[in-house]
């Protein structure tokens, strides 16, 4: 098979890009070969689909999730032909991506779910619908089912379910999945049903993928715990890739091509070029790896870097990474940024993305932060604890935190330092940015300077975590040991003021940015994944004061323990 390159047109901070003829051929242009056909993301943005009934009737399955009504289906419908002709059109496969079997937020909220893959009717029900999918939508060539994610949680054996007690997944979802498949080929034998096994564990994956239908594809996250870009093709990839080519089962890694991810959301111009490079050798050296799906999507614009830097593989995956970055500062005519972006890329590899999933979406992140103990976070509602197999195991071979007890001194330091290290070495880009900078007063130069403003907001939100995880220790140092109490205090301090400069210098960087956010969904206000942006420096400047006049009274009210509120965002991982 030739490569697979699968992008998504658009992404979850900026759903509305147009499907435009224009826009599909920029895709084929940087070396895509495929195109998913929605943005399938939990909290639906642009009220996309995200499952299969949001665009087909399935009988006996939960209402679709719309925010818009009884009239979603039928505009997502006549959306979903107009993609996927105008896909067809510029030469591209298309793929439609959907969770199943649809559970609406039942699994979330821990209740019994209203389909179960042991009961002949749902896997019935999901093969006549596909069926009819596949005959009112001939221009979809693929399907990619999750598993668990999208809405589409699964009985567990252990918990609930009289049909499924005590029978182990991998007994019971193969099933289901080539129900799924014949149903596909039936209608459409030169498409494929692509699996993504989202939220098992290793364990649970492993065991299914000998028993999966040889015609289906695997699609796998860059490592067990999530799409890392810093950890892809890790050994848990490694091996179900190896397990699926023993049965002729293509691989596809699902990847960040974009200055806009996850990791970042939701900025849509930090600089990482190499990462990007480095990411996709990590997965396409894999055995049994077919190519890479967008994880997040692709917004087409020639001031993309990292994307850049994918359609530059894409053409040539031997190229070695200074020439490059050559030829992507080539079309700014600025050779001067292959430093920026080298210095950037580095900064981006050193910071620990490892210590907890929350420490993704790094733009949401407040670094005016709370002032009791520094903590890393690792759940925090109950929506967001994610009782699913991969939470419950091998997500913690990926990210050191997954609960929220109280952290070891050791732990908040060795985070804080990796922070601080990251900030450092960004702010070496920055100064090569501002040595040779020149702004034309062009467009050029003013994306240039949103990449300067997104890197500038990596240093703010890295040194606010180092400082308050410093502070902390500090604040517990000083309690423990009277006897060196002064020192202590003066530096504590020194890093409390430094905090201080660094909340107002993210004040002064956010005033000055251009570039605006989408508004939030409501899931994710009601799960506090976004929350309104500080603006002063009020709690941290009451807090300086008191150091000052009182040092037990200061200890007495700041950097101890407090619940878990998330009066900061989910996203600030330091604060409680």
């Amino acid at each position: 098979m030739s490569a697979v390159r699968i992008a998504i047109l658009g992404n979850p901070s900026q759903p509305d890009v147009e499907w435009s003829s224009e826009n599909l051929r920029w895709l084929a242009a940087a070396g895509f070969t495929a195109v998913q056909l929605n943005i399938a993301w939990s909290y639906r943005p642009g009220d996309e689909a995200l499952n299969l009934e949001d665009v087909a009737l399935v009988p006996g399955s939960p209402e679709p999730l719309s925010a818009s009504g009884p009239d979603s289906l039928a505009r997502r419908r006549s959306e979903l032909r107009a993609r996927s002709a105008a896909a067809k059109a510029a030469g591209l496969r298309t793929l439609f991506h959907f969770g199943a079997p649809f559970q609406g937020r039942v699994g979330f909220e821990g209740g019994v779910l209203p389909q179960c893959i042991r009961d002949p009717a749902t896997g019935e029900r999901y093969a006549d619908a596909i069926r009819r999918f596949g005959a009112d939508f001939p221009d979809v060539d693929d399907l990619l089912v999750y598993t668990y994610d999208q809405d589409a949680w699964l009985c567990s054996e252990f918990d609930g379910c009289e049909r499924c007690a005590g029978i182990p997944l991998h007994d019971r979802l193969p099933p289901f999945l080539s129900a799924l498949a014949r149903a596909w080929g039936a209608v459409r034998p030169s498409g494929r049903v692509w699996w993504e096994p989202w939220e098992l564990s290793a364990g649970q994956t492993l065991a299914v993928i000998p028993h999966l239908d040889p015609a289906m594809g695997l699609m796998l996250h860059s490592s067990i715990g999530e799409v890392v870009s810093t950890i892809a093709g890790d050994r848990f990839v490694r091996n179900a890739a190896a397990l699926a080519r023993e049965r002729s089962i293509p691989v596809v890694a699902e990847v960040f091509l974009s200055s806009a991810n996850e990791e970042v959301e939701p900025f849509r111009r930090l600089p990482v070029p190499l990462v990007t490079l480095r990411q996709l050798r990590d997965v396409e050296r894999v055995r049994g790896v077919v190519g890479v799906k967008e994880y997040f999507g692709v917004v087409p614009t020639r001031f993309d870097v990292n994307m850049a830097a994918a359609a530059a593989y894409f053409e040539d995956p031997l190229i070695p990474e200074a020439a490059a970055l050559e030829s992507i500062a080539a079309g700014w005519d600025a050779p001067w940024l292959v430093e920026f972006w080298t210095r950037a890329s580095t900064a981006y590899e050193l910071y620990p993305w490892d210590s907890s999933w929350f420490a993704r979406q790094l733009g949401r992140s407040q670094p005016s932060h709370e002032l009791s103990a520094a903590t890393v976070r690792g759940a925090q509602s109950k929506a967001s604890e994610w009782d699913t197999p991969a939470w419950r195991s091998t997500r913690g071979s990926t990210f050191m935190r997954l609960t929220n007890e109280e952290p070891h001194p050791w732990l908040l330091e060795d985070v804080g330092l990796r922070f601080a290290t990251a900030a450092a070495e960004m702010e070496t880009a920055l100064a090569a940015f501002d040595r040779w900078f020149v702004d034309r007063g062009d467009e050029a130069s003013a994306e240039l300077r949103t990449q300067r403003s997104e890197a500038e907001a990596f240093v703010t939100r890295a040194d606010a975590y180092a400082h308050h995880v410093r502070s902390t220790n500090l604040a517990a140092l000083i309690r423990a040991s009277p006897e060196r109490r002064a020192d202590l205090a003066v530096e504590l301090r020194g890093v409390m003021q430094a905090d201080r400069d660094n909340q107002l210098r993210e004040l002064a960087r956010r005033s000055a940015a251009t570039l605006a956010q989408a508004p939030p969904r409501p899931l994710q206000v009601a799960e506090r994944w976004v929350v309104p942006d500080r603006v002063d420096t009020a709690d941290i400047d009451a807090a300086l004061a008191l150091l000052e006049q009182d040092l037990d009274a200061f200890l007495e009210r700041y950097f101890l323990p407090g619940p878990d509120a998330a009066r900061a965002g989910q996203f600030s991982l330091t604060s409680r």
